[in-house]
């Protein structure tokens, strides 16, 4: 309606996939320790896990801008934004919940090595995603291409812009996340500045 284009019909959907890993997340959390661990946790994990690339996933849909200097690039971005910003805070609130879980299982350390490694496994997963055109469920109805994709990936050098892509994103999902668990928990003491002394 605001654009007077169906072209971002796609936003809502992609906005419902960015839900799927808070829906594993809960499941995880609350129905495993209902049914028991052994029935229902790994399995929800499992889907958390691969559903999450999901939620940052929105920021990528930028692709679908049109030049710069048409009006409509900035309403256009400003409704992707509209889409991408709440998915990757419902992706937050997901990592935060399993984070958390980890957290009171082992550590702290732990915790916070969990919500890294899984930052970086989703960069690989919103750039096979948005290059390679994957899907989270083609790990189920298409394994055998999936995977071969995916070790083809293994095979290119370390310099190859599938690595810096999914190195760079991983690091924007963390410190995106990161930053907003700051702002929850409160900024840890060795940060904070020092304002009880004198003027």
């Amino acid at each position: 309606m605001l654009t007077g284009r169906l072209q971002h019909l796609f936003l809502p959907w992609n906005l419902f996939l960015a839900w799927l890993p808070l829906v594993f997340a809960i499941a995880s959390m609350r129905l495993g320790d209902r049914l028991g661990w052994r029935n229902w946790k790994p399995w929800a994990a499992a889907g958390w896990l691969l559903f999450f690339p999901n939620a940052p996933y929105l920021f990528t849909d930028i692709v679908h801008l049109g030049p710069v200097h048409d009006t409509r690039f900035w309403i256009d971005m400003i409704l992707i934004l509209l889409f991408a910003w709440p998915g990757f805070l419902i992706g937050c609130v997901s990592l935060r919940m399993m984070h958390r879980h980890v957290t009171r299982a082992i550590n702290d350390w732990v915790g916070w090595t969990f919500a890294l490694v899984a930052c970086g496994l989703a960069g690989v997963g919103v750039y096979i995603g948005r290059f390679q055109r994957w899907n989270s469920w083609d790990v189920i109805i298409n394994p055998i291409d999936l995977a071969t994709d995916m070790f083809g990936l293994l095979s290119l050098p370390p310099t190859h812009p599938a690595y810096r892509f999914s190195i760079l994103f991983g690091a924007l999902i963390f410190i995106g996340y990161a930053t907003i668990q700051v702002q929850q928990r409160g900024v840890p003491r060795w940060l904070r500045a020092d304002v009880s002394g004198p003027a």
